[in-house]
């Protein structure tokens, strides 16, 4: 059609000139280096907050004909002296897990006292007992080198996708989203679970998703502006970029 046949009367588009992000590059040098430092005194000083996945407790677990209310059984609990716990169902929801921290001085037979007296009349306690700590030791120990290897992995996989420089700056800053995420834990001592590591894990993911994209369009800008600074080819392929990555984590 008449409209899809070029015309020498047509100005061509200028490209948006890109966002100068090279240079603030020392600014986000200087504030990856304080979030590294604090997150690294932080975890030195006063560690993580263990969730019950990760430091053990006493578990109970109770059942009745119809399904539980989650939320009133966990503020039972909580009525009962448990600021900490962690409530599950199974058997559609007619079967409640309820597992709550061992309180300094208190014995088991006690702490499991306190849990079944706060349920309700008509509940059948099925079962009841303590989370070894030894067992949650080894929880911890593989959401750890669940972590690292997830890391290294993906440090590999750019390796070899694009090249040795790429891929040493995609291990290095999905470490550092990495570690500041377990560094915002420590720093504010909200509870560390098992439930977060899979949500570090996540970040990871997404971290990754994000430098190969830019990776990518930067592989590409390199063979289409061979004559323009390395500097420059960031910036635009940045730009160029930074609409699907502000969308995609918006809208995650």
């Amino acid at each position: 059609m008449w409209w899809d046949k070029p015309s020498a009367t047509k100005v061509q588009a200028r490209e948006p000139e890109p966002f100068p992000f090279m240079k603030l590059r020392f600014v986000g040098f200087i504030v990856t280096g304080l979030i590294t430092v604090v997150t690294t005194v932080s975890l030195m000083t006063q560690g993580l907050n263990m969730g019950l996945d990760f430091t053990g407790g006493v578990q109970v677990e109770a059942a009745q004909a119809t399904p539980f209310d989650v939320d009133r059984v966990r503020g039972e609990i909580a009525k009962a002296g448990f600021t900490e716990s962690n409530v599950t169902t199974a058997d559609d929801g007619t079967t409640v897990l309820i597992r709550v921290p061992l309180e300094e001085g208190a014995n088991i037979e006690d702490t499991t006292r306190k849990v079944t007296d706060a349920l309700d009349d008509g509940v059948t306690i099925r079962e009841t007992g303590s989370v070894s700590g030894k067992v949650s030791a080894e929880l911890f120990q593989s959401g750890i080198i669940a972590a690292i290897l997830a890391v290294v992995g993906i440090g590999l996989y750019v390796w070899f996708r694009f090249e040795s420089k790429f891929g040493w700056g995609a291990f290095i800053t999905t470490f550092h989203d990495v570690y500041a995420c377990v560094g915002m834990f420590s720093i504010t001592q909200m509870t560390f679970d098992l439930t977060i590591v899979a949500g570090v894990l996540t970040v990871a993911g997404y971290s990754i998703n994000d430098t190969v994209v830019v990776f990518d369009r930067i592989r590409e800008m390199l063979k289409k502006y061979k004559k323009l600074s390395l500097s420059r080819i960031i910036d635009i392929s940045i730009t160029a970029t930074l609409s699907r990555t502000l969308i995609t984590s918006l809208a995650t």
